[in-house]
């Protein structure tokens, strides 16, 4: 049985996601990867069958170029399909195309897709408001998802949002299934034994909160170590060099990293640190991020808006602060940074991280499939 996985997209932890997908699912399946010729490079030590759609897909320039950019993935995914002869598919990141989806031709074979961005549930799941635009959005995802799982191709449908998964589940149609964070590797030693300060790591872009973090540290920050992780988002830089201006000027020592990191070294980064700060504005979604400092045992501050938040507080592993206010997101750094507090955190960070186990990881991405593969196998992923 052959399965092919699929994604466009080239930032990000887009290569990491189909890496760890593909590791999962090749003891079972005939694993094919088509992804953009930069991430097949980088993972050309998988020993599966490859489909290279060119470079990655750009970030889209308006309505009308968002609309050519949807009609040449699904040529590209039609002919990922048709080459590799795959029996199923697994579209690994379908945010930008589920408007398409219910009134598209059918691919001729059971189609699975992964939803990162569901939030019409916010409100009364999470207590966090929706700014209209943001309510139109998800309603219209909620409309396009309804009809596509009525379709007779359509497989599953993954989401990294449990709430979401639970909530589809009690409607019809294709099943729904959680997508776990994949499972973050383990380092054998960090080059800092002692740990300082804050870290902000992930793509440096005005989504990220930078201009909060800023702002918070402008005043009453010395003796305060605050690193800003990441490559820089084209015509950010200037913006960047005067928030990094910003925070020195309060007292901070402010480091600049401001280039991609290999996944071994942004762990590093984050175990160096006594907390990591994810001020992002209404972010919708899960954060790897969150992941990656619980299984360095690096507790995390975070807007208290959404999936991000309600985790973070449900399972204990740092601080939901409100990042608008300046003062409170200043006061929690600290509290965050004193001597001890990242020991506190440690067993809370232990067992979130264990919730994103390997086994875990593989057992759920197989769960949509597992009537596929060997009936003996079968029984074993079903829990018999």
């Amino acid at each position: 049985m052959k399965l092919l996985l699929f994604d466009w997209q080239g930032d990000g932890h887009h290569g990491v996601y189909m890496e760890r997908v593909s590791e999962a699912l090749a003891p079972c399946w005939d694993v094919v990867l088509a992804g953009p010729d930069d991430v097949l490079d980088r993972l050309s030590g998988l020993n599966v069958d490859v489909f290279p759609l060119g470079d990655a897909r750009p970030a889209p320039e308006g309505r009308s170029h968002e609309d050519e950019l949807i009609a040449r993935e699904w040529s590209l995914l039609e002919r990922a399909v048709t080459t590799s002869r795959a029996d199923r598919v697994l579209h690994l990141y379908s945010d930008p195309l589920i408007g398409h989806l219910p009134e598209a031709p059918t691919l001729g074979i059971p189609t699975a897709i992964t939803l990162f961005y569901p939030r019409w549930h916010y409100p009364w799941t999470y207590r966090t408001f929706l700014v209209p635009r943001d309510a139109t959005k998800a309603l219209l995802l909620e409309r396009a998802l309804s009809k596509w799982r009525s379709r007779s191709d359509s497989l599953a449908v993954f989401s990294l949002d449990e709430a979401a998964v639970t909530r589809w589940n009690r409607g019809s149609g294709a099943p729904a299934f959680w997508f776990p964070e994949p499972p973050v590797p383990q380092i054998s030693h960090v080059e800092t034994a002692e740990r300082k300060g804050c870290v902000l790591y992930g793509a440096l872009a005005p989504r990220k909160g930078v201009d909060r973090l800023a702002v918070a540290l402008a005043h009453d920050s010395g003796g305060l170590h605050a690193v800003l992780a990441g490559s820089v988002e084209p015509g950010y830089v200037n913006e960047l060099d005067r928030l990094v201006d910003l925070m020195r000027a309060g007292g901070a020592t402010v480091v600049v990293h401001g280039w991609t990191h290999h996944e071994i070294e942004g762990l590093q980064l984050l175990a160096r640190a006594r907390c990591a700060v994810l001020p992002y504005h209404r972010h919708s979604g899960m954060s790897r991020v969150l992941v990656e400092a619980a299984a360095v045992g690096t507790p995390v501050l975070v807007h208290d808006h959404g999936l991000i938040a309600a985790l973070v507080k449900r399972h204990g592993i740092g601080i939901a602060a409100d990042c608008d206010d300046a003062d409170a997101f200043r006061k929690a750094i600290h509290a965050l940074c004193r001597d001890g507090t990242t020991d506190r955190y440690r067993p809370a960070l232990r067992n979130f991280a264990a919730r994103y186990s390997h086994d875990r990881f593989a057992a759920a991405l197989r769960a949509p499939f597992r009537f596929d593969v060997e009936p003996a196998t079968a029984l074993v992923e079903a829990g018999r």
